[in-house]
């Protein structure tokens, strides 16, 4: 049995270990002929042109969390994930990247996120009212209701209309 200061130096020296091993599994040699690595810088690469953050695309490809730092930045200076990066910049056609289905998709997710800040989800469920057009933007920059035709017969039955639209806000 070693006493206890040596265990923590042979713990240390293992994390060490495993640290430089995980960078010499993400060298570029390993990538030319590794399978298992070159389908893990594919998926990493595939998830960041999606927008993805690299820890968050890292995790995805399979890398641990414990070890994901060290992976990441073996990845980013790879030579094959520094060409497969450039090369589907190149290719890239930025109308994919965002779209109004995707900018409700995100409001919509921003505005139920429960660990959110109450002012971040109000301004999600702000935006998302104008851009579904149930609200709209005035001159003066307050949101206010989407007037329709049937607000619009609806005056013109009632007779002149109060003095000024009321915002919602």
């Amino acid at each position: 049995m070693y006493p206890i200061e040596q265990n923590a130096f042979i713990i240390k020296a293992l994390a060490l270990d495993i640290g430089q091993l995980i960078m010499a599994l993400t060298s570029k040699e390993m990538a030319n002929f590794d399978p298992a690595l070159r389908l893990a810088y594919d998926r990493y690469v595939d998830n960041i042109m999606r927008g993805v953050t690299p820890i968050e695309a890292a995790l995805r490809s399979g890398v641990t969390p414990q070890h994901v730092l060290d992976w990441i930045r073996g990845a980013e200076t790879d030579a094959y994930v520094i060409a497969l990066f450039s090369e589907r910049i190149s290719a890239l056609n930025v109308r994919d990247l965002w779209s109004d289905k995707l900018a409700v998709l995100n409001l919509r997710r921003m505005a139920s996120d429960m660990s959110a800040k109450g002012s971040d989800r109000l301004a999600a469920m702000k935006e998302l009212n104008v851009l579904m057009g149930i609200t709209e933007v005035d001159d003066a920059g307050r949101t206010v209701k989407r007037r329709g035709l049937a607000d619009f017969y609806a005056e013109s039955d009632a007779g002149p209309k109060p003095e000024g639209e009321r915002p919602l806000h």
